[in-house]
């Protein structure tokens, strides 16, 4: 069955990304122990919940465009109509585009093409073969790596003091999949109209 777009969010994607930080915790709580088969194990739970969460919110989209969610701009609903008259499905890409728009770092001032990421991160998970030229994921077989951030990305992002999390290896610095995640939630919340909890709540 498919859930309304709200029931998607609120019980299928918001669970997802928390599932997701949980393992992430679960994986410095296993460096702070010291053993390494609990960090092994850690780390591929972490892999598992962190692809599971991209997955989710990246389909979210399609959701809200399968609902015509009524918090979408008359004109994007009008181009999705076009669109699917075209094509005779629905392509949520206007969406996308426009999600991106209110995506920004960690509630900074600072736009970030997160929302266009974590499509190429879902893709790339997803295909074998990587078709789009202009994606910012290079290749399928480091979409997500478990490393340290230290010194790279956006300022606040990641862990502190630099302790092991999932890794977006994209071209150009790499960036936490935690930071990624959170600032395409924000946006959702932003376009949703819901207000914003403390970062990394439900």
């Amino acid at each position: 069955m498919q859930l309304g777009w709200k029931d998607q969010f609120d019980h299928i994607v918001i669970p997802a990304w928390q599932s997701y930080l949980n393992a992430e915790h679960a994986l410095t709580a296993a460096h702070n122990a010291g053993d390494e088969t609990a960090i092994e194990n850690a780390r591929y739970a972490a892999l598992r919940e962190g692809g599971a969460a991209c997955f989710y919110l990246h389909h979210f989209a399609e959701i809200v465009a399968s609902d015509k969610a009524p918090f979408l701009p008359q004109e994007i609903l009008a181009d999705l109509e076009l669109r699917t008259q075209k094509v005779k499905e629905i392509d949520p890409k206007p969406i996308w585009y426009w999600v991106s728009e209110y995506c920004y770092v960690l509630r900074s001032e600072t736009l970030v093409k997160d929302v266009i990421l974590l499509w190429d991160v879902t893709n790339a998970l997803k295909h074998s073969i990587l078709r789009r030229d202009d994606r910012m994921v290079k290749s399928n077989d480091a979409v997500l790596a478990s490393g340290r951030t230290y010194g790279e990305g956006y300022y606040g992002e990641g862990k502190m003091g630099g302790e092991e999390v999932l890794i977006v290896p994209q071209e150009g610095p790499k960036r936490p999949l935690s930071s990624v995640l959170q600032n395409v939630i924000d946006a959702w919340r932003h376009c949703i109209g819901y207000e914003l909890p403390e970062v990394g709540k439900p």
